[in-house]
């Protein structure tokens, strides 16, 4: 049977089962339906803070709004020198609001003007209050991976903040925490289960 056809099948078949379990399911399909549109259409503002608690790890974080004027991609991590600028507009300020139904880029950045590579990964951020976590995801450090800030060098990434438009709270505080690590921890078996991703 020709692929074409095969796929016509099986969309056919799958609608017809959908309609069924939508006589089966009666009002209350048709009513959530309503509901999840009647919400998804619902935009309001959120206002976010991100703090950084550290542990053993001796360089600040700031976190920055990427330039606009550059391509933004999330995930992306560079090393700049002491001279380069971040390509960024500006510093991502507590108490930022942003509307639902959209994603909020930022960028991670650290200044290293010591004369040592310094290590660090970070554990899974913290939402507050707790059900802000219904309708917001987010990119940012906790991907089981070390990363790595040389001398006399600057480091950045681009995380994004997604705010669905199912986002339940007017207001979230985003709570990361950076761990300072050691090229003799980084070769201990339990650091490598744990950080599986390796170096960057």
């Amino acid at each position: 049977m020709p692929k074409h056809l095969f796929a016509s099948r099986f969309i056919i078949k799958r609608s017809i089962l959908f309609r069924a379990l939508a006589v089966g399911l009666g009002l209350s399909f048709v009513s959530t339906f309503a509901v999840e549109s009647a919400i998804a259409s619902d935009k309001k503002d959120v206002r976010m803070t991100v703090m950084m608690e550290y542990d053993k790890f001796p360089l600040k974080m700031q976190i920055l709004i990427p330039n606009k004027e550059k391509a933004i991609n999330f995930g992306e991590t560079a090393i700049l020198p002491l001279d380069q600028p971040f390509p960024a507009s500006g510093v991502f300020l507590d108490g930022t609001t942003r509307k639902t139904g959209g994603n909020t880029p930022f960028m991670m950045a650290i200044e290293n003007r010591t004369d040592a590579t310094h290590y660090f990964f970070a554990s899974t951020h913290i939402l507050k209050p707790d059900e802000a976590g219904f309708g917001i995801r987010i990119a940012c450090l906790c991907v089981h991976k070390i990363f790595s800030v040389p001398p006399k060098s600057k480091w950045y990434r681009i995380g994004n903040i997604n705010l669905s438009n199912f986002t339940f709270t007017d207001s979230v505080t985003i709570l990361h925490r950076l761990h300072g690590t050691t090229l003799k921890e980084i070769e201990d078996k339990k650091m490598q289960r744990l950080l599986y991703r390796g170096v960057e």
